[in-house]
């Protein structure tokens, strides 16, 4: 709050405080995010002509697999 007071003003931070930041309330809205970013990419995807996907797999410091999946297309429309 001390930054939004700093940088935006005291009426802000009363703005920012009435903003919901439970742990209930954050996983909702990343999962809300992460569900509409999914949409967007499968639609974009399917309306491409083509695409690239390029897939590596990894370990850790901890010995845990970690896999990276990256995906390049050409689409044509209005972001």
């Amino acid at each position: 709050m001390e930054i939004v007071r700093l940088m935006l003003g005291p009426n802000e931070v009363k703005e920012v405080n009435k903003v919901s930041l439970s742990a209930d309330t954050v996983k909702r809205r990343i999962h809300d995010m992460s569900s509409d970013i999914l949409g967007t990419l499968i639609k974009k995807l399917l309306s491409a002509e083509k695409f690239a996907l390029q897939i590596d797999e990894t370990t850790d410091i901890k010995n845990k697999a970690q896999l990276i999946a990256y995906c390049t297309f050409r689409w044509r429309g209005l972001y």
